[in-house]
């Protein structure tokens, strides 16, 4: 197991990153029409599916609970 472990220790210290030097690629969108669309643009319709999918799964819980209730002891 030592060993596995000083393999991948020593594999990720020999590891060496480079950077692209080519041209500069531009931000994303600018003359690019298949680019995907900023979060931002995502942030408003997550959120009302995020609301949406807790009532359904809380109206799922309490029907859940009304028909198979749980003993509570104290």
């Amino acid at each position: 197991m030592k060993s596995k472990i000083y393999l991948v220790v020593f594999n990720l210290f020999s590891f060496v990153a480079k950077a692209d030097v080519g041209g500069d690629p531009g931000f994303p969108g600018e003359d690019d029409p298949g680019a995907p669309a900023p979060i931002d643009d995502w942030i408003v319709p997550m959120f009302i599916i995020g609301i949406i999918l807790l009532f359904y799964y809380y109206k799922k819980y309490q029907k859940a609970e009304v028909i198979n209730p749980q003993k509570k002891v104290d």
